[in-house]
């Protein structure tokens, strides 16, 4: 009969028990509660799972990442094939806005520690509208925090971003509330809203999306939607809510081949329009070459003074050419005025362009 060795035995039993080991095997990891009230209470929702191993399954200890959840779980060993829970409370109270947690089991399976998320999006309480809502600023009888909203800077790359206006009905009847786009050319903004009747004392977000692929405006983009509260349509600027981003494209990516080849803007930094009388109007042309190789793109020229207006090449320009931005100057008051110009281009080093403007009224 032949010995087995130690070292053997010690194998055998290793292979033994790593062969029957316990494993999670979860319904779902993750929970997203939604929009939901703080004065509402605590919500609570229950992950089953089943033990996918081949041993008794124990949990040991499930920790929350703050105070503000509460895990429970299956106490007892879980055999193999059977289902436990974990029940996971969170506690809205005092933390309106955005939440995300992770839930931490620690335990004897294969997979430890093992993890759960839970988010969601708390709606402030009534108890704290005098401070979150302005009363002041209002649609009808429909309270508003904000009078409008400003996404910042914005890639034409990006994704779909969305923004939220929290609202509330401070007024003792229920409201009808719908938002509906106010210009025909703002096929990127998308709106809803959480209820289209607001109940009294109720509060909810309007929902507000850009999609910056479906821009066609580059540089700063303004726009308005207008919020419907019990039927009242009417095009106003008490019924408008302003919608603000600046759309730039994103040449983080390009590979060094790529930026070689780019196309390169050459521009003066300053044009003097020279001396225009009262009510008439002048014109020059700001000549914009490309130094580059691609082609250039003039996208677009954008200035707040109301005298200037400009026409943009038709095309884009080529390697080694050049055109002009027609600027035109309307007379208005007398004066010497000097503004500055701001230029969109697709040129990735010069995407936008300052140029100081000058000239005379007399």
């Amino acid at each position: 009969m032949k010995k087995i060795s130690f070292l053997a035995i010690a194998f055998l039993v290793a292979s033994t028990l790593f062969a029957q080991q316990a494993e999670f095997k979860f319904e779902r990891e993750e929970y997203d509660f939604g929009q939901f009230d703080e004065g509402g209470g605590p919500v609570t929702t229950v992950f089953t799972f089943t033990n996918s191993g081949s041993a008794p399954l124990i949990l040991s200890n499930v920790q929350a990442s703050c105070g503000c959840t509460s895990p429970s779980w299956t106490q007892q060993p879980v055999e193999p094939g059977q289902q436990g829970e974990i029940t996971v409370t969170y506690n809205p109270k005092g933390r309106p806005g955005r939440f995300s947690k992770t839930i931490t089991i620690q335990s004897n399976a294969q997979t430890n520690p093992y993890r759960l998320y839970i988010k969601g999006y708390v709606l402030p309480a009534i108890a704290g509208m005098t401070d979150v809502y302005n009363k002041e600023n209002k649609i009808g009888s429909l309270s508003i925090k904000n009078s409008g909203i400003d996404f910042g800077t914005i890639k034409k790359s990006d994704a779909p971003i969305l923004q939220q206006i929290e609202y509330a009905n401070h007024s003792k009847h229920d409201i009808d509330l719908e938002l509906r786009v106010a210009a025909d050319n703002s096929s990127y903004l998308s709106l809803s809203t959480t209820q289209s009747k607001v109940l009294r004392q109720q509060v909810g977000t309007m929902n507000i999306t850009i999609d910056p692929k479906k821009c066609k405006l580059w540089g700063p983009v303004e726009t308005d939607f207008l919020v419907v509260v019990d039927g009242d349509a009417s095009q106003t600027d008490k019924n408008k809510m302003k919608v603000k981003f600046e759309l730039i494209d994103d040449f983080a990516n390009l590979t060094p081949q790529q930026r070689m080849e780019s196309p390169i803007i050459e521009i003066a930094s300053s044009i003097d329009l020279g001396v225009v009388a009262a009510n008439a109007k002048i014109k020059k042309g700001l000549t914009v070459k490309n130094i580059g190789v691609n082609p250039l793109e003039v996208r677009r020229v954008v200035n707040d003074n109301n005298a200037l207006s400009f026409t943009l090449p038709k095309k884009a320009i080529a390697s080694g050419k050049h055109s002009d931005i027609t600027i035109e100057c309307t007379g208005k008051e007398v004066g010497k005025y000097s503004k500055i110009l701001t230029i969109y281009t697709n040129d990735p080093e010069n995407q936008k362009v300052n140029v100081t403007v000058t000239w005379e009224v007399k």
